[in-house]
């Protein structure tokens, strides 16, 4: 197994509350704690960071691909930028209040506000083919590429969308006690991994209800592109990545509830051997504070306003 050799460390002036990473790593962006936005090629070697915004303060971002930025801040307005000149594609304004969660969905932008509104519309325009109205705050935002959408709510809810641009159908909710969660990502197309405080949760959505979790001090939570199954975990100064077992997932049948959880009981066994395995760890000095993790490269933010740069290395192991 490649191991994770650190790279260049990153100063900032305050500490970095959200990362980002190209899907195929080439671009990184962060937000640090006073809504300040930055980018940078992840592979240089001393990279020098380009502020692109701070003021109304920046509260979300998402790559639509290699060169594009999305970010949406306080003000309910969302902005793109073409992360490698600066230079500023477009702005909408969408939300009325703090956006929470931006995604990229085919040629549509997906998101999320204070307002309680799941909006999807085209790229670059402020109309909206879908608004759906909850009565709480939403507070995150997932996609991942056949077009299922979680969106996680002050509601105590969990929402999975399937959503063909025009239309958006509920397919999955969960609103038990794990629900309420700060951060969501899809890790395949029927697992998400959620944190909540001090907890992580991993998600199944054949399942009504949690695959697994626990708790630890000071969860903050990445997910990896999806096609290899990875997350990455970060509690305290450590940070794990882990991956799903591809060991086949069990079907859950039955047509009755009862049949359903003695199906879920019969196949108990082999879920908990689908639990995710760790890949790799890493001891920071302070604590994480973000996390990004796409292809070969990890970020790491900390607490004493840094961003550590590591990198998978094939002559390591």
């Amino acid at each position: 197994m490649a191991a994770l050799v650190l790279g260049p460390t990153l100063d900032l002036t305050s500490r970095p509350t959200r990362l980002a990473l190209s899907p195929a790593a080439t671009l990184a962006a962060a937000i640090d704690s006073t809504g300040a936005l930055r980018t940078w090629p992840s592979a240089d070697t001393k990279p020098s960071l380009r502020r692109l915004a701070s003021k109304p303060r920046v509260t979300c971002i998402a790559f639509a691909d290699e060169s594009t930025l999305v970010a949406g801040d306080e003000s309910g307005a969302i902005r793109a930028w073409d992360a490698p000149t600066g230079e500023l594609r477009w702005e909408v304004t969408r939300h009325r209040g703090a956006v929470r969660g931006v995604a990229v969905v085919g040629a549509d932008l997906a998101s999320v506000g204070v307002d309680g509104r799941f909006v999807v519309g085209a790229l670059g325009t402020s109309g909206a083919r879908i608004d759906l109205k909850r009565p709480k705050p939403f507070t995150a935002l997932a996609v991942i590429a056949n077009r299922l959408v979680a969106a996680a709510s002050e509601a105590r809810s969990l929402v999975v969308f399937k959503t063909d641009g025009a239309t958006a159908e509920e397919v999955w909710c969960d609103r038990s006690t794990y629900a309420p969660a700060d951060d969501v990502h899809f890790v395949d197309d029927r697992t998400l991994v959620a944190t909540k405080h001090t907890q992580a949760t991993l998600w199944d959505l054949t399942l009504q209800g949690p695959r697994s979790s626990g708790g630890n001090s000071h969860v903050v939570i990445a997910a990896s592109d999806p096609s290899s199954r990875r997350f990455a975990l970060g509690r305290n100064t450590e940070v794990e990545i882990k991956a799903l077992s591809s060991s086949p997932r069990p079907a859950i049948t039955g047509r009755s509830r009862a049949e359903v959880v003695t199906s879920l009981r019969t196949n108990f066994e082999a879920l908990l051997a689908s639990n995710p395995q760790v890949l790799d760890h890493v001891v920071v000095t302070s604590k994480v504070s973000a996390i990004a993790l796409a292809g070969d490269v990890l970020l790491v933010g900390t607490a004493a306003k840094k961003i550590l740069v590591y990198r998978r290395d094939a002559r390591r192991s």
